[in-house]
This record gives structure tokens, sequence and C-alpha cells, in this order.
């Protein structure tokens, strides 16, 4: 494949374009998820657990968390789905029959 300046030019161009883009990404899921990440004590609070019980949950794997170095955080919305995951259902949503 032979390149020539022209090509060098469009390739940059492109890759403008994609950083303007991977730019907008990034900036729009800090907007949907800024205020969507909780802190161990937000979570435990949300979750009304202990933090105790929170640190063993997540030490277990037992829960969904993001770790950067000591620092754990939760998404709330993973919080939720995991929540929604373990609900028990309520005998009287059966119908039993003889």
């Amino acid at each position: 494949m032979e390149f020539n300046l022209q090509s060098f030019k469009e390739m940059a161009r492109q890759l403008d374009a994609l950083n303007r883009k991977i730019d907008q990404l990034v900036d729009q899921t800090h907007s949907e998820y800024g205020s969507e990440v909780m802190s161990i004590d937000e979570a435990a609070k949300f979750l009304k657990l202990t933090k105790s019980t929170l640190y063993k949950k997540t030490s277990l794997n037992e829960i969904p968390f993001c770790k950067t170095g000591k620092v754990i955080v939760f998404f709330k919305k993973d919080l939720v789905e995991w929540l929604k995951d373990h609900r028990v259902k309520a005998l009287g949503s059966f119908i039993l029959q003889k």
C-alpha cells in the first residue's frame, strides 16, 4: 500500500473525528452515571446493610462493584439490578392446587 501526503492528512482528519466522538461518549457517560456512583457508605445506606457486610460481599464477589486501588465504588444501576436478581417470590403469588 502506498501512502502519500494526502492519505496521511485524511488519516489525521479521521483520527481527529474519532477523538471528538470518544470525548463526546466519555462526557455522556459521566453525565449519565456521574451522580449514580456511590461510595461504600452511600451503598450501605441504600441497601440497608452494614459497611462490614458490604465489604464482605465485595470480597466474596457477591455484589457488583468497581475498585481502583483501595477505593471501592458502586453504580446505583448495578445495585438495583442486583436487588432485582435476588428477589424472593412470595408463596402467595403461586396458586396451589390439590
